[in-house]
């Protein structure tokens, strides 16, 4: 249970700088404790827990961050009815702490009695939409990719096409935590792996090769999205603070 609740906090603070054990125990501590996880062992698998006290385990991960927001989805699925009551009293006391809390659930009586406001989603509607969209694209795709290949053999047509549609979503400026996303980004990265691909064979390196070149991009990409190279980025790019004489001079002009 330890390294699933301080999960959040760790990413948060950054995984160069490990959390000091005794912060570590407290918060695993305090978290246990107020969530009334059973049992208490800290160290005790995650997988030896019943589904509650496991959904239990992963809310007091997202608690420990300390969010401003919290988005729970099905949080209550599937378990007792003892843990879904305590579940749904500490949702309630998030929201009268001041957290604003989005809870998705397909249970109507569930979102009742605990929303304030009640939004719906035409779910049918969206799944085939999402669906439709999903199936043409794949078309498209797959007429492209099989349109250039020169044997009979076609079973690995399209093999690990997957991580190029994310690296080309990645490298139009969506995060690898995810996010938005921008049609004309991710066109433009689709590209520009094309373009890496052509290089490479271009270039006389054996296909085989081309997962590394990607595999350094991403790498590259993990760096510049991270928050320590950002906060850097924009300390060199902060105007500078004007310095006393400065300021003796601008006030005797």
């Amino acid at each position: 249970m330890r390294e699933n609740i301080i999960l959040g906090v760790q990413a948060k603070r950054g995984w160069a700088r490990p959390l000091p054990r005794k912060e570590t125990d407290e918060i695993v501590a305090k978290y246990i404790s107020e969530l009334y996880v059973r049992p208490t062992d800290p160290e005790l698998p995650i997988s030896k827990l019943s589904g509650g006290n496991q959904q239990k385990v992963l809310l007091g991960r997202w608690l420990a961050t300390r969010p401003q927001i919290l988005i729970l989805d099905e949080s209550t699925r599937g378990i007792d009815i003892g843990a879904k009551a305590e579940i749904q009293e500490r949702v309630l006391e998030l929201a009268s702490e001041g957290v604003s809390v989005v809870f998705i659930s397909s249970e109507l009586e569930e979102v009742v009695r605990l929303s304030d406001r009640i939004v719906g989603v035409n779910r049918r509607g969206l799944l085939l939409a999402v669906y439709a969209i999903s199936a043409l694209m794949a078309g498209i795709a797959g007429i492209f990719a099989t349109a250039s290949v020169m044997t009979v053999d076609v079973s690995r047509t399209g093999d690990q096409l997957e991580m190029d549609a994310i690296l080309a979503v990645v490298i139009g400026g969506t995060s690898l935590a995810g996010g938005k996303f921008n049609i004309t980004g991710a066109t433009i990265g689709a590209l520009l792996i094309a373009t890496l691909d052509k290089t490479v064979v271009f270039l006389g390196v054996s296909s085989s090769a081309t997962p590394a070149f990607n595999a350094i991009v991403i790498v590259v990409l993990c760096l510049l999205q991270s928050d320590r190279i950002r906060s850097a980025f924009k300390r060199r790019s902060a105007p500078a603070a004007p310095t006393a004489q400065q300021k003796e001079e601008v006030a005797a002009a």
